[in-house]
C-alpha cells in the first residue's frame, strides 16, 4: 500500500511543479495539500483526491497539446516532448486508479 501513497504524493507534487512554473500559487498550494485528503482515510475524501487527480489528468493533456501546437509553429522537434508528456498522463492516471484502489480498500476497514 505504500507504493499507492508514494505515486499519489509524487502526482500532486508533480502538479504542484506544475503550477508553480506558471505562477499559479493558490493551485499550487492546492496541488501541495491534496495528499493531506489520505490522512482522512474517508472514502469521500479519496473520492474527492480521485477527482482532483482525473482534473489534474486533464489539465495534463491541454498543456500537452498547447505545448506540442507551439513546437509545432516553430518547426521543432516534438516527439521527445509529446513522450515526456504522455508518460506524465500516465502516471497520473496510475495515481487515480490507486486512490480508487484505496476507497475500496478504506470502505472494506470501515465494515468491519
Amino acid at each position: 500500500m505504500w507504493y499507492r501513497v508514494t505515486i499519489i504524493v509524487l502526482a500532486c507534487l508533480l502538479l504542484a511543479a506544475h503550477f508553480l512554473r506558471f505562477d499559479h500559487l493558490l493551485l499550487t498550494g492546492v496541488s501541495l495539500c491534496l495528499p493531506l485528503l489520505l490522512l482522512g482515510r474517508n472514502p469521500i475524501t479519496i473520492r474527492l483526491l480521485q477527482g482532483a487527480l482525473t482534473v489534474a489528468a486533464i489539465e495534463w493533456t491541454i498543456s500537452s497539446w498547447s505545448l506540442v501546437q507551439q513546437r509545432l509553429a516553430l518547426g521543432q522537434d516534438y516527439i521527445r516532448l509529446s513522450i515526456i508528456m504522455a508518460s506524465v498522463i500516465a502516471f497520473t492516471l496510475l495515481a487515480v486508479k490507486f486512490s480508487g484502489d484505496l476507497t475500496k480498500r478504506f470502505k472494506t476497514n470501515q465494515k468491519e
